[in-house]
């Protein structure tokens, strides 16, 4: 899966991850990246697919994001800078525990619980907003674009655009992606994606994701919610349920440098 970060993508979600002690983060974000949207050598449908969405234009006009995902009776907390992907996130806690804290500040992935956090917090950097932010993200550099076989599913014929990535581009960068968007409209419906992860081999096998609504939000579009299916011969059949994203902000004013800051104590995972 794949975990962007513009600011190291020819090292995202971070082939290496250094463990220097927490060094200072720049004073203003603007100074680390400078971010342009350009649609040269993208395809044709994709560029629609954006537009229908708002436009890469008016999504690159913002800074940041952030979102709530419920987690049983409670929420874990996500905010993202859009430039360079610095992260921030909060889990619920734990019966008897603190809550769990990671995140990564432009150098390093960080996490505050050593005890209650069994999952890697290096896969994990950006992966739900990855998958959130969608199509915008399929607009990074580094990307190959090429036409996908058309997903028919419940009558409908929705046409696709395969994704691929150049070498040593992200923490995964033998990922693929599959974006289908309804031919009437032109908005992204399904998703069909691969899981490297720590392996480093490509994968032929496709789990899938549909975006059935959308919201608005200052000029561009958001999903509502991704529904997940199962599948069989590497198609969507029955769906599993959805993911809701609650409490959802962008903003073109950047976020403190603070709020991405390694607390005192968090360890560096390496």
């Amino acid at each position: 899966m794949r975990n962007f970060n513009y600011s190291v993508l020819a090292a995202l979600f971070m082939a290496i991850i250094f463990s220097a002690c927490g060094a200072p983060a720049p004073e203003t974000a603007e100074e680390k990246v400078e971010v342009t949207a350009s649609t040269e050598g993208m395809p044709a449908d994709f560029v629609a697919t954006l537009d229908a969405h708002g436009g890469l234009d008016s999504w690159k006009e913002f800074r940041q994001l952030s979102y709530n995902m419920p987690k049983g009776e409670d929420n874990e907390f996500q905010l993202i800078d859009l430039y360079d992907r610095r992260e921030y996130i909060k889990q619920p806690a734990a019966p008897g525990e603190d809550p769990i804290e990671m995140g990564f500040d432009g150098e390093n992935v960080w996490v505050t619980a050593d005890t209650t956090y069994k999952g890697n917090p290096a896969f994990y950097k950006n992966l739900r907003f990855y998958f959130y932010a969608m199509p915008w993200v399929l607009a990074d550099p580094g990307i190959i674009y090429s036409e996908a076989e058309p997903l028919v599913f419940d009558g409908v014929t929705y046409p696709g655009i395969m994704i691929s990535y150049d070498n040593g581009v992200g923490y995964s960068p033998k990922d693929n992606y599959r974006l289908h968007y309804d031919p009437e409209t032109k908005k992204m419906r399904w998703l069909a994606y691969t899981v490297t992860g720590n392996s480093g081999k490509t994968s032929d096998t496709f789990k899938w994701l549909e975006y059935p609504t959308w919201s608005d939000f200052g000029g561009v579009e958001l999903a509502d919610s991704m529904v997940s299916y199962t599948t069989e011969n590497n198609l969507p059949v029955t769906s599993r349920g959805p993911r809701y994203f609650n409490d959802v902000k962008l903003s073109k004013e950047a976020a403190p440098d603070s709020r991405f800051a390694r607390p005192e104590g968090a360890r560096i995972v390496e």
